[in-house]
């Protein structure tokens, strides 16, 4: 049975933890996903010390790393596409235990928008915000 595009992303982000790029492996070590649907995911993240700088806050580049290829993933789950950002807007707040929701703003052709929101998870104080506009390419490596 051909795997479901929503299954197909899932699994694409599960996998990022064996990924050849560190970057991408340090970014999602600690990811736990608590729901998965298309359009929307639900993640709780655990800011590890390997991705603090050395007063103990989460490095900007990590938060968008990971903002990145959470929106990434929510947008993949409705066609099976993963697509490169063209506009990426983030603001930060501050770093703690966080659960991150990345929602499908809209989808239109190859173009297509996610609002990712970091929020601590105790509180639900904002953290950091970002949205992202995306767009497919045409290499065949862009398939989940």
């Amino acid at each position: 049975m051909k795997e479901d595009t929503l299954q197909k992303a899932r699994n694409w982000i599960e996998g990022l933890s064996q990924s050849r790029f560190e970057i991408e492996k340090l970014s999602v070590k600690t990811l736990q996903i608590v729901r998965f649907q298309k359009g929307l995911i639900l993640a709780y993240f655990t800011v590890p010390k390997h991705l603090c700088d050395r007063n103990g806050n989460w490095q900007a580049g990590a938060i968008a790393t990971l903002i990145d290829i959470v929106g990434s993933a929510a947008i993949a789950s409705l066609d099976g596409v993963l697509k490169v950002s063209v506009d990426f807007s983030i603001s930060y707040f501050s770093t703690e235990e966080v659960e991150i929701e990345a929602k499908l703003l809209g989808h239109k052709a190859k173009l297509s928008s996610t609002m990712v929101e970091v929020r601590r998870k105790d509180n639900g104080e904002l953290v950091a915000s970002g949205k992202q506009w995306m767009t497919s390419v045409d290499i065949k490596s862009s398939k989940l």
